[in-house]
C-alpha cells in the first residue's frame, strides 16, 4: 500500500488563478502480484483551477518472457479539468545485454480533446550507478512538442534505497502537472528534480522529491513551479 502527497506551486509570473491557489495531489493505491505480475489499483484526489477532483486507475506489468514486460494502465475521472476524463498507457520494455533496458509505448490523455504521446527510453545500470534517458514526443497539426528527461539514481544499500537527480526539457504525462499538457504543447519548459528514497526494517519506503520547472509563457516573463513530494510505501 502506497500514499503519496504532491505540492505545486506557482510564483507570481503566472496569473492569479495559478499562483493564489497551489495544487494539492494525494493518490492512495493498492499492488499485488499476480500469476503474470503485479497489479495496482490507485485512487488520487487533487484540488487545481480551483476545483475537487477524484481520478481511478489501474496498473498492470504482465511479464512475458524472461527479455519482455510490459506496462499497461488505464483511468478515469469525471472531473475535467483537474483530471483527463480518460487516460491510458501501454510500454513494452527489454532486457538487453550488458545491462541495457529498452522501452517504447504510449500514453492517451482526453481531456475536451484527444492527445497522443509517444514515448521511449533506454536505461542501464553501471555499478551502483542507474541511468535512463526517455523522450515524450506529441504530435501536433503544425508542430512536434519533445520532452527529454536524463535520470540517474545511486543505490547506496538496498533495492529501494537511493538518491536520484533528474534534468530534463518538456513536460511529461507522469508528473503532477500533466493536465498542463494539453494547452501547452508549444511551450518551452526546463525542470530538475531531486530525490531520496529510504527503506526502514525492510517493510517501510519513506520517499522525498523535490522538483523546479521554468516555463515559458505567452506575453509575460518565464514563470517558474515548484513541487514537493512525499511518499509512503507499506508492505505487508
Amino acid at each position: 500500500m502506497t500514499l503519496s502527497y504532491d505540492y505545486l506551486y506557482f510564483d507570481q509570473n503566472y496569473n492569479s488563478a495559478l499562483h493564489n491557489s497551489p495544487w494539492n495531489i494525494a493518490s492512495l493505491s493498492y499492488s499485488t502480484r499476480t500469476g503474470i505480475g503485479s497489479v495496482i489499483g490507485r485512487v488520487s484526489y487533487a484540488n487545481r483551477f480551483s476545483s475537487n477532483g477524484l481520478q481511478a486507475e489501474i496498473d498492470a506489468y504482465p511479464r512475458i518472457s524472461n527479455v519482455f514486460y510490459s506496462y499497461l494502465n488505464v483511468g478515469y475521472s469525471d472531473d475535467l479539468p483537474v483530471f483527463p476524463k480518460f487516460r491510458a498507457g501501454m510500454s513494452l520494455y527489454a532486457n538487453l545485454p550488458k545491462s541495457f533496458e529498452g522501452e517504447v509505448g504510449f500514453r492517451y490523455l482526453k481531456f475536451s480533446s484527444e492527445t497522443w504521446i509517444y514515448t521511449a527510453s533506454l536505461g542501464k545500470y553501471i555499478g551502483n550507478y542507474w541511468f535512463n534517458l526517455r523522450t515524450f514526443l506529441v504530435p501536433g497539426n503544425t508542430n512536434l512538442s519533445q520532452s527529454y528527461t536524463l535520470t540517474t539514481r545511486y543505490y547506496y544499500g538496498e533495492a529501494d534505497d537511493y538518491i536520484s537527480v533528474g534534468i530534463g526539457t518538456g513536460i511529461s504525462p507522469d508528473e503532477s502537472r500533466s493536465v498542463l499538457i494539453e494547452r501547452q504543447l508549444k511551450l518551452n519548459s526546463k525542470k530538475v528534480n531531486l530525490g531520496l528514497s529510504k527503506i526502514f526494517n525492510k517493510r517501510n519506503v519513506f520517499i522525498i522529491t523535490a522538483s523546479w520547472f521554468n516555463e515559458e509563457q505567452h506575453n509575460s516573463p518565464n514563470g517558474n513551479q515548484f513541487d514537493v513530494g512525499l511518499s509512503y510505501q507499506r508492505r505487508f
